[in-house]
């Protein structure tokens, strides 16, 4: 992921913004816990910062 991020192939803006875009419908997927699946997502994209 770091290398993506370095080589600017991907925007941790426009990841937090395609998060914030299916998290609404993550309940249909009963094995994903929403909130713990954001606690994942965004501790991963704080070291990208």
């Amino acid at each position: 992921m770091r290398q993506m991020f370095d080589r600017d192939l991907v925007e941790r803006k426009r990841l937090v913004a395609l998060f914030e875009a299916i998290e609404p419908r993550l309940d249909r997927y009963p094995a994903i816990d929403p909130p713990s699946f954001r606690r994942a997502v965004i501790a991963a994209l704080e070291p990208l910062q």
